[in-house]
């Protein structure tokens, strides 16, 4: 499952998490500085990965914290490359999302036990440009000897050129339906635009997401467990203005939080550490609470 967290007031440690995709820098309003960590949690886990989150906010990481469980997201386009008029405004055009995309993936278990070298296939580039032999290349560097546990037992070792795992893994990921979409972070775009997190009830989400994508080229929805949607949107000031007017005349948002792209760098080590989640010989994730409660408390 997604499990999207929004920390107001968050120390740098929670970047240690082991089940962290990505992470931004975002504002709450004006005033509440703080943390967007895009998690990645096993199912049946989520329980466990909530309590990590409120005991650790208890300890005082954060002042207040928004978790939001979704399922896999859709992401809606415009045309990237002339989406910038000449004054410097952009222009809309994201594409509606189709029905009956936003739905759970597929099933993985059989995939992870019969060939487990998906998972730092995915894993060691997660929204990174990266050749499939440097794939290779870090998961070789990071898992040591223990690498051959994630490939069928008989397989050749080429410790070399080991690109020939890495698209094996590509091609069964695809032929099992579970790549459905390449989601674009278009890095020039962002000279001219603004990015904002807005969670949202359900009921509403077609029409804001309709709305939205008149005005702004990129739109990503994320369906939630719970009755709540999670958008992601690139836009320019009319996206401000939109949710302003939605707000007033229709859908009010749950939550708005703007991403704040300064000193990036720092978000750098967060990541998600599949080695100590993940049992290859199993194909079965495990995520131990008090475990991984007991690491962060000593690092911080």
């Amino acid at each position: 499952m997604h499990v999207h967290l929004f920390l107001d007031g968050a120390i740098d440690d929670w970047l240690e998490l082991p089940v962290v995709l990505s992470a931004s820098w975002v504002n709450r309003g004006l005033e509440h500085h703080g943390l967007y960590l895009h998690c990645a949690v096993p199912d049946g886990a989520v329980v466990g990965f909530e309590r990590i989150v409120r005991a650790l906010a208890n300890d005082g990481w954060c002042e207040t914290f928004t978790l939001v469980v979704t399922g896999d997201s859709w992401q809606a386009l415009g045309v990237l490359s002339s989406c910038v008029a000449r004054d410097g405004r952009l222009r809309g055009g994201a594409e509606d999302v189709p029905a009956g995309v936003l739905r759970h993936g597929g099933e993985t278990s059989s995939l992870l036990r019969s060939y487990p070298f998906v998972v730092p296939a995915v894993f060691e580039a997660p929204e990174e440009r990266c050749s499939m032999q440097e794939v290779w290349r870090r998961a070789f560097h990071r898992l040591g000897p223990r690498v051959w546990s994630y490939l069928p037992r008989g397989t050749r070792r080429w410790p070399v050129n080991g690109k020939h795992y890495v698209r094996h893994a590509l091609d069964l990921l695809v032929a099992a339906g579970l790549f459905r979409q390449n989601v674009i972070r278009y890095r020039p775009l962002l000279e001219h635009a603004i990015e904002v997190f807005v969670l949202l009830p359900a009921a509403g989400v077609e029409k804001v997401a309709g709305a939205l994508g008149g005005v702004c080229p990129v739109v990503e929805i994320a369906p939630g467990t719970d009755g709540r949607v999670l958008a992601r949107v690139t836009g320019d000031e009319a996206l401000v203005y939109e949710l302003l007017r939605l707000s007033r005349e229709s859908v009010r948002p749950l939550g708005v939080w703007l991403h704040d792209y300064r000193d990036e760098h720092a978000l750098s080590r967060a990541r998600l550490s599949y080695e100590t989640l993940f049992d290859p010989t199993t194909g079965s994730w495990r995520l131990s609470p008090d475990e991984v409660l007991g690491t962060l408390r000593g690092h911080a």
